[in-house]
């Protein structure tokens, strides 16, 4: 984890492990005010989420052509505030779970890694979402796999955003359970380089006081957050002897 950067994101985040399998990495933003307590991510850009108390009168007529009811009817069970009316209804905020969970993209261009003195090429936003397509093997899914809030690239970038670094040997003939990249004992440096937007991007949402939205309004700061995913493994030889491998 590293500094809050307020949109357009930019700058480099790194980390620094030892280990003779890293399977991959997985970098992200958390957004400011995770921790409120609100509304859920889900409804209309730049209004409160389903759910929302009280009296929340915005998902009426004029949005949904639907009659109105009362907010809580998203806790009810009131179809006109479920997550499957969202998805016939295309609302772009479909995350459905707490604030505290929106991974974000909002502002970013491209985004590079570097593995100790390799620099990898940059990725756009359509190749970091098929990198983390192929990461859990969604990428020829044809079952419905795919989370289905997930309805479109923006979808991806504003409340599902993960860079994925993957790291597996695929031709690995050595013991099974070694699949990753071998540090050699060697504390090795992985950087994650971000290159913002050349301005902040607009149409985000947020509201004066953030209720089930993404940002709210002077607040639009996210924490960049690193995740190193390795496997560990127990060697069992003769003699009773038994090393464990990180």
């Amino acid at each position: 984890m590293s500094t809050a950067q307020a949109l357009p994101k930019g700058g480099t985040s790194r980390l620094n492990l030892s280990t003779q399998s890293l399977d991959m990495v997985i970098s992200t933003f958390q957004v400011q005010d995770r921790g409120t307590q609100q509304a859920p991510i889900l409804g209309l850009w730049g209004a409160n989420g389903v759910g929302a108390l009280p009296g929340d009168s915005s998902f009426g007529p004029s949005t949904t052509g639907l009659t109105a009811t009362a907010s809580a009817a998203g806790e009810y069970g009131s179809y006109t505030k479920s997550f499957p009316f969202g998805l016939t209804m295309g609302w772009p905020k479909t995350l459905n779970n707490s604030k505290y969970f929106v991974r974000n993209g909002d502002g970013i261009q491209q985004c590079t890694y570097i593995v100790g003195n390799v620099r990898l090429i940059p990725e756009t936003i359509p190749e970091q979402f098929n990198g983390v397509l192929r990461a859990w093997n969604a990428q020829n899914d044809v079952l419905g796999g795919l989370y289905p809030g997930i309805q479109s690239l923006a979808h991806y970038q504003s409340q599902f955003y993960a860079h994925v670094l993957s790291l597996n040997v695929t031709n690995e003939h050595d013991i099974y359970t070694v699949s990753g990249l071998n540090c050699s004992a060697t504390p090795i440096s992985i950087a994650w380089e971000v290159q913002p937007t050349s301005a902040a991007p607009a149409n985000i949402d947020r509201q004066a006081t953030s209720n089930g939205n993404i940002w709210a309004t002077g607040a639009t700061s996210a924490t960049p957050v690193m995740i190193a995913c390795y496997t560990s493994y127990l060697a069992v030889s003769s003699g009773r002897q038994i090393l464990t491998y990180t």
